[in-house]
């Protein structure tokens, strides 16, 4: 059964403060943007004043992230598919430039291999 959360004035507030200091905004920024009063802004990240109004929506736009990451505090995952297969495409991206990496080192093993045979050859040649 899915669990009921209770939406809380406070926490919500603490998301926007959160969000607003990640972005180095300062409140009377967000007050001007969202064109609300110093004091209304405050109060709506103090947790003083129902968030669910449209002011908040307004912050969340002018902060640049979907509404649904500031109520939350996160970006919820909406497609664990499209999630996993993004992982794998990286992972798989990564294991293909470590094979790069591992064949030019081997080659370059390789050549140094040849290197010392030719200097162990002409060494053995010189002491004849």
């Amino acid at each position: 059964m899915a669990e009921i959360i209770e939406l809380d004035d406070r926490i919500m507030g603490e998301n926007l403060r959160k969000a607003r200091m990640a972005r180095g905004m300062t409140q009377t920024e967000i007050a001007e943007r969202v064109n609300i009063s110093l004091t209304a802004y405050q109060k709506i990240e103090s947790g003083k004043t129902r968030i669910i109004n449209k002011n908040y929506e307004k912050c969340a736009d002018v902060l640049g992230i979907p509404l649904v990451e500031l109520v939350n505090g996160f970006m919820p995952i909406m497609d664990s598919v499209e999630v996993l297969e993004d992982v794998r495409e990286e992972y798989l991206s990564k294991i293909d430039q470590l094979s790069d990496k591992l064949a030019s080192l081997e080659d370059t093993l390789r050549d140094k291999e040849k290197l010392i045979y030719t200097q162990e050859l002409l060494i053995e040649h010189l002491q004849k």
